[in-house]
Order: C-alpha cells, then sequence, then structure tokens
C-alpha cells in the first residue's frame, strides 16, 4: 500500500505540483481512506519527501550506483550509465499513465527547491559524488591509455554530469527525453577523448 501512495502521489505531483495536490486527491488516487494514507504518512510532506527521495534523487545518483567492476574503463560506465538511465526512464514510464512531458520531472525539481527542506544540500552532494566518480574514471583511463592524457578531468567529468541534465532541459520544452540521443551524444563525446 505503501508503494501505491507513493506511485499515485507522485504522478499527481508531476501533474498538478506540490500545492495544486491535495492528501484528497492522493485518497482518491489510491481509492483508499485517508485513514490508510495517514497510517503510513504524517502528513502530505511527507508523501512528498518519499517522492522526491524515490523518484529524483535516485535518478540524479547514476554513476555512484553502478558497481565498481562494472567502471573499469570510461567506455563501460557509459554503457552502465545509459543502462541506468534507461531503466530509471522505463520505471517512470510504467507507473505513468500517460505519456508527460520532460518538463514536468524539471518542474518537480524545482518545486522540490521550495518544499521539501534539505532538498538543495542533498543535491549539492549528490552532484559532488557523481562528479567525483566521474573524475576518478576519467583519471584511471588516461593512466590506461583509453584516453587522451592532455585531458583537463575537471571539465571532462563535469561534462559528463551536465549532459543528461541538458539532454532533458533541451526536451522538456518539446518532447520527451530521447535516451538513444543521449546515448549517441555521450558516445560522440567519448570519441573526442579517445587517444
Amino acid at each position: 500500500m505503501k508503494d501505491l501512495i507513493i506511485q499515485k502521489a507522485f504522478v499527481l505531483f508531476l501533474n498538478k505540483g506540490f500545492n495544486g495536490t491535495s492528501i484528497s486527491h492522493i485518497q482518491t488516487a489510491v481509492n483508499t481512506s485517508r485513514g490508510a494514507i495517514y497510517h503510513y504518512f504524517k502528513s502530505k510532506e511527507d508523501i512528498y519527501r518519499e517522492v522526491v527521495d524515490r523518484y529524483l534523487i535516485t535518478a540524479l545518483s547514476v554513476v555512484t550506483k553502478i558497481s565498481e567492476e562494472d567502471k573499469t574503463t570510461l567506455y563501460d560506465t557509459i554503457i552502465y550509465a545509459i543502462k541506468e538511465r534507461r531503466k530509471i526512464i522505463d520505471d517512470i514510464k510504467s507507473i505513468t499513465t500517460e505519456p508527460l512531458s520532460d518538463f514536468y520531472y524539471f518542474k518537480l525539481v524545482y518545486d522540490a527547491c521550495d518544499f521539501y527542506k534539505g532538498f538543495v544540500e542533498k543535491i549539492n552532494l549528490i552532484n559532488h559524488r557523481e562528479l567525483s566518480e566521474w573524475k576518478s574514471i576519467i583519471a584511471i583511463s588516461i593512466a590506461n591509455k583509453e584516453i587522451k592524457n592532455d585531458l583537463n578531468i575537471d571539465f571532462i567529468a563535469n561534462n559528463f554530469v551536465l549532459l543528461p541534465q541538458s539532454v532533458g532541459l533541451k526536451y522538456s520544452f518539446n518532447g520527451t527525453l530521447n535516451i538513444d540521443e543521449l546515448e549517441m551524444m555521450y558516445f560522440e563525446f567519448y570519441k573526442l577523448l579517445k587517444s
């Protein structure tokens, strides 16, 4: 029941935002009693935090989720990062009944800045961890002569972190993220780095 509440609330928060979604909306979407909702959550804010943690925080923590044995090369890391992003997108699509523009996803991110205490700090920590992981992978790839040795590691790592966010933002205004385009962009960028 708790998972169903989180899933239905996610769809409502995507479509209506935090202010436009009430406990009554969630109750109707889940087809349960208010008491059942309050059995799992103290408030709408608690539900919102769970939704953000499950669907936003995890979506931004991609490279840190990849096992160390799958990050032996930059090429392998890109493959696993794309697989992880594809899984995240497929999971979100499986619980939304209608196609939604990425605009709503970004709107949820910006709403979280206002309605989720500590969200910005969590995002900054995640970005720092993701950036550190990419830097480490790039340094190893340089040392192993997989890619050129005259590269600015910080610059390259930042591009790997920002590329999916940039592509997502681009598509938020004219459709949904095309993971195939992101994959193509990652590998085109990789070709530029090759020795």
